[in-house]
């Protein structure tokens, strides 16, 4: 049985699709799906619907997953949900501190930016994903697919995985880009949040080159704070939107309330990146947008 949550979601997906006149039948085209599974969606009759799918609908609809889920952003210094706004000596200092450990870095105004180069340099290459949502908004997989640049994931949604085959290529591809779960801006070390662990694997050892993706909401004053921030924003309402099945204390309050042994738990690997892995380049972009929740 299908619960608020994803009541909520699918009325806000209709009425959206409802004003901008798009049909089921497009949505169908663009998902990839058959017509009656999108029926089936829109009836109540499945509660089914993968990371993948969603950064999809987010891109037809020209819409940010927080103004279809009522997710709220967190901010990274403060840990509520006031913006924070950081000074270009700021990103500087953060690209110093990445730069003595070993990484090549780059700060870019817009996530159009962002993508932009991340295309022009994994052209001829095959390319490792480890988010659908964030690179799907980003409209980073619509300019791979554009460029016909080939491409798969290795990226997780508490229970809802890519399917192993694409994980695997995924994860031994050439280029692999991930987004980072937080950073401290004390240290610029960096940190990633695993239910599965295959978006990390991807980032330590197979790949020739690795490129993290940093929107400004991910980085915070140290590197406590942007883990509870990460597990305030994103793990605790990916778990409202999979509920029905999860059972956790965030799941019941819609945020982190420690480190609870549930069965159901889905931060359970924690990847700290002092410094690039030995012989593999390393790129850190950082984007002065908000990347993710």
């Amino acid at each position: 049985m299908r619960d608020n949550q994803y009541d909520n979601l699918v009325k806000k997906i209709k009425d959206e699709m409802d004003k901008q006149h798009i049909t089921q039948k497009k949505l169908a085209e663009k998902l990839g799906k058959s017509q009656a599974t999108v029926s089936k969606f829109f009836n109540g009759m499945t509660a089914e619907i993968t990371a993948r799918d969603l950064g999809i609908i987010c891109k037809l609809l020209k819409k940010h997953p927080d103004e279809l889920m009522s997710w709220s952003g967190v901010s990274g210094i403060t840990g509520d949900t006031t913006a924070v706004n950081y000074s270009d000596s700021d990103y500087q200092s953060l690209e110093n501190k990445l730069r003595i450990k070993g990484y090549k870095t780059h700060v870019f105004k817009s996530t159009e930016d962002a993508v932009a180069y991340i295309v022009d340099n994994c052209k001829h290459k095959s390319v490792g994903l480890g988010s659908s949502i964030a690179f799907g908004v980003m409209g980073l997989t619509d300019a791979l697919e554009k460029e016909n640049i080939h491409y798969s994931f290795a990226s997780e949604t508490g229970r809802v995985r890519s399917d192993k085959r694409s994980e695997v290529e995924a994860i031994n591809s050439t280029f692999f880009i991930l987004p980072i779960s937080g950073m401290s801006f004390d240290t610029a070390d960096m940190v990633n949040i695993s239910a599965s662990g295959s978006k990390i694997a991807g980032s330590l050892y197979c790949a020739e080159e690795i490129i993290f993706v940093v929107g400004k909401n991910k980085i915070a004053e140290n590197l406590e704070k942007a883990i509870v921030n990460h597990k305030n924003g994103y793990v605790a309402k990916l778990v409202e939107l999979g509920a029905g099945g999860f059972d956790t204390p965030c799941a019941k309050t819609g945020k982190c309330e420690g480190d609870c042994n549930s069965p159901d738990k889905i931060c359970r690997i924690v990847c700290t990146y002092k410094a690039p892995p030995f012989n593999v380049a390393c790129t850190v972009i950082i984007v002065k947008e908000d990347i993710g929740y």
